[in-house]
C-alpha cells in the first residue's frame, strides 16, 4: 500500500509522557514528563472505512490505507520574549528531517497546556491550494479525510490550521489535567469556541504491541457540536496514554458525506483513523 507523508497533531502524540506504571487503578498519577530533547516516537496510521465507501475514488478523497509519522522533542523555545515553552515537531517518515509543523507546550502544577502552533497542520503534508471540498461532516466541508480529522482534533479554523505563522492560544488550552485520575474530566474547548470538547479518563487497560505491552489510561474526547448540552454520538477520539506517551489514538466518525466537485452528495460512510506506536528511542 502506498505510504503517505502524514503528520500527527502533537496535542498528545508528542508530549503526554506520563507514568501509568504500577499504581492502583483509582490512584492519581503524580507525573513529571521526561520531555527530553531528541526523544522520538514512530507511528503507523491505518484507516478503516465502512464497506459502502467508494473504493475507485479513494485516492481522490485523500484516503491512504497506511501511512507513517515521526514525532520528536525539538527543544526549549522562548516565545514573545517571555513565554518559556517546549517545542515538539512531526514529520512524515519519508522525510524525517523536514519538520512540517511545530507545537509549543507549557507545564504547570494544574496540567499541560498548548501555547501556540507554527504551521499548525494536523496529520497530512499537503500543498496549500484550492482543492475542491469533497468531504463534509456536520455542515463543514473538507478537501480530504485528513483535513477533517485535523479540524476535529485541533478545533481551529481551517484558514488558521494552514497558515504559515505562529498561532497563539489565548488563553492557553488545557490538554491534560493533573493529576491523572480515573473519572477525571476537564473542558478542552468551551461552547461556541467553536464548540465544546471535554476529555475524560474512563479507565486503564493494557495495549499489546509488537514492541511490548503498555499499561495505559484510556482518555476519551467528547464533542457537543450542536450546542445542545448532550455529547454527540457520531464523533469521538480515544487516546491510550502510558509512561512512554501516547501508545494509540483512534478517531471515529459516523456519517461522513462525500461529494462531487459540484457539491452534489454522492453517499456517506463511517470510518476510523488509528495511529499506533511502532518504535521509540528512549
Amino acid at each position: 500500500m502506498k505510504t503517505s507523508l502524514i503528520l500527527i497533531s502533537l496535542f498528545f502524540l508528542l508530549i503526554l509522557i506520563s507514568t501509568c506504571g504500577h499504581m492502583t487503578a483509582d490512584a492519581p498519577d503524580s507525573v513529571i514528563y521526561p520531555m527530553n530533547i531528541g526523544q522520538q516516537w514512530h507511528y503507523i496510521g491505518i484507516i478503516d472505512r465502512s464497506e459502502d465507501y467508494p473504493e475507485p475514488i479513494g485516492g481522490e478523497y485523500g484516503i491512504e490505507d497506511t501511512f507513517y509519522v515521526i514525532s520528536e522533542v525539538v527543544g526549549n523555545v522562548l516565545l514573545r520574549d517571555s513565554i518559556e515553552t517546549i517545542a515538539m515537531g512531526a514529520s512524515g517518515a519519508e522525510e524525517p528531517d523536514d519538520l512540517s509543523y511545530i507545537h509549543y507546550y507549557q507545564t504547570t502544577d494544574k496540567g499541560l497546556y498548548i501555547i501556540a502552533y507554527e504551521n499548525a497542520g494536523g496529520h497530512i503534508i499537503h500543498p496549500k491550494n484550492s482543492k475542491p471540498a469533497l468531504i463534509s461532516f456536520k455542515s463543514y466541508r473538507f478537501a480530504n479525510i485528513f483535513e477533517l480529522s485535523e479540524f476535529m482534533e485541533q478545533a481551529l479554523p481551517l484558514n488558521k490550521s494552514l497558515a504559515d505563522t505562529v498561532i497563539y492560544e489565548d488563553p492557553p488550552v488545557l490538554t491534560l489535567k493533573y493529576p491523572l485520575t480515573i473519572g477525571s474530566q476537564w473542558t478542552y474547548r468551551y461552547d461556541y469556541h467553536p464548540w465544546r470538547i471535554d476529555k475524560r479518563i474512563i479507565g486503564r487497560e493494557d495495549i499489546h504491541l509488537d514492541i511490548g505491552t503498555f499499561n495505559c489510561y484510556h482518555i476519551q474526547w467528547l464533542y457537543d457540536f450542536d450546542h445542545d448540552g448532550h455529547w454527540d454520538e457520531d464523533i469521538w477520539i480515544d487516546d491510550f496514554l502510558s509512561d512512554k506517551g501516547i501508545i494509540k489514538r483512534r478517531f471515529s466518525f459516523i456519517g461522513v458525506n462525500y461529494s462531487d466537485e459540484q457539491g452534489n452528495v454522492l453517499g456517506s460512510f463511517d470510518m476510523t483513523q488509528e495511529y499506533t506506536l511502532t518504535a521509540l528511542n528512549f
